[in-house]
């Protein structure tokens, strides 16, 4: 629960992958557990690796003419694409009879579009198993190129709705993008106070400086600073 969310649109959430009821700790035990007993899973986890991986995706806030349940669909093939691997199958060899088995498995174990903050967006909680049944970050994140990759690669799949990347190795984070698109709404949404009865127009424009012009205008000059 996030101090933003708007309790009256939590109902407008969809789970899209339900945990039933399972915390993320419990669906990661789970999953080892099931890996283990194929026998593809090494046998000790370090006490450093990465359990999960939480995918965030989302766009621009001025974007409202988008399907939003077409651009979740979309968004969630994407992240089962990228943090499965090929074709949702592990292969490995039995010890015991060296014989070739492949399972399939399924990297996802939860998903929520939330409705309920300033803009759509798609969680997803991922437990990073390889193509070999080995909890695997390094698999799905080798570095800061990967992150490149994934971002410009869900940028092409966003293009049938009409999404741009964002611009590559920009300075500008989510809080001040957050900032300067509220400062905008602002601007858009100003206006001068109404004249007063018999006010000359000399008047007006000397109270609109003082109580409207010179406060923005020093406004916006901190902002910029």
């Amino acid at each position: 629960h996030v101090l933003n969310a708007d309790p009256a649109r939590e109902k407008d959430n969809v789970e899209m992958i339900d945990t039933m009821g399972m915390s993320y700790e419990d669906l990661y035990a789970q999953y080892l557990t099931d890996l283990r007993i194929k026998g593809t899973l090494q046998k000790t986890i370090r006490k450093d690796a990465v359990k999960g991986f939480e995918v965030i995706l989302t766009y621009s806030r001025e974007r409202e003419d988008i399907d939003v349940e077409e651009w979740a669909k979309e968004s969630l093939e994407w992240i089962d694409r990228n943090f499965n691997p090929q074709g949702h199958e592990i292969r490995t060899t039995d010890p015991e009879t060296g014989e070739d088995k492949t399972y399939q498995v399924q990297n996802i174990k939860h998903a929520i579009l939330h409705m309920d903050e300033s803009k759509p967006h798609l969680h997803a909680f991922v437990v990073p198993i390889d193509d070999k049944g080995h909890l695997n970050s390094h698999y799905y994140n080798s570095g800061r190129q990967k992150f490149i990759q994934l971002q410009t690669d869900y940028a092409k799949t966003m293009k049938k709705f009409g999404l741009d990347r964002g611009e590559e190795n920009s300075v500008a984070t989510p809080v001040q993008m957050s900032r300067y698109y509220n400062n905008i709404k602002k601007a858009v949404e100003a206006h001068l106070p109404d004249p007063l009865p018999k006010e000359t127009a000399e008047e007006y424009r000397k109270r609109a400086e003082e109580e409207v012009y010179q406060p923005a205008l020093c406004s916006h000059n901190d902002q910029m600073v």
